[in-house]
């Protein structure tokens, strides 16, 4: 199935390091946020939860710096009006950054992810930059079910 999500993040909020068992197409409409994203072998140095344990898709370790300094991450600013596709289990931390508030909305999906990854991103955005938050926020919404009919069909 499709999840569709909304993020209000505050300055220096930070998401654990973890991974999603389902693909992710990340739209950043307000403020920004920094991914630090892991390879698939950076596992082995991660001190991942054990199955079962209610944090079992999470890290052990206190962040992202710490896994930087034994397996070197590939870090990614996400800004506003950019689109990042996170595929299924890859390990990421996300932070937003601490200059002001963040808003961004977010596709988890197990079916057809890339190709809804890959007409996001051809796919002009539908807002202007001199648009208000709400109407961003709508426009993305709306976009992202016209993507979600296109895919689906």
């Amino acid at each position: 199935g499709t999840d569709v999500n909304t993020w209000v993040g505050c300055p220096r909020v930070r998401m654990h390091l973890h991974y999603d068992a389902k693909a992710n197409v990340f739209v950043q409409l307000r403020g920004a946020k920094r991914f630090t994203l892991f390879a698939a072998d950076a596992v082995r140095h991660l001190r991942v939860f054990p199955y079962g344990h209610p944090q079992q898709r999470s890290s052990q370790l206190a962040s992202a710096a710490a896994a930087a300094a034994v397996v070197a991450p590939t870090v990614v600013d996400v800004e506003a009006g950019d689109v990042l596709y996170v595929p299924a289990y890859v390990w990421h931390e996300v932070e937003t950054v601490p200059s002001e508030v963040s808003l961004s909305v977010n596709i988890f999906s197990l079916e057809r992810a890339t190709n809804r990854a890959y007409r996001a991103w051809h796919t002009p955005m539908p807002f202007e930059s001199h648009w208000s938050v709400p109407r961003r926020l709508r426009h993305v919404c709306a976009y992202m079910v016209a993507i979600e009919a296109v895919t689906a069909a």
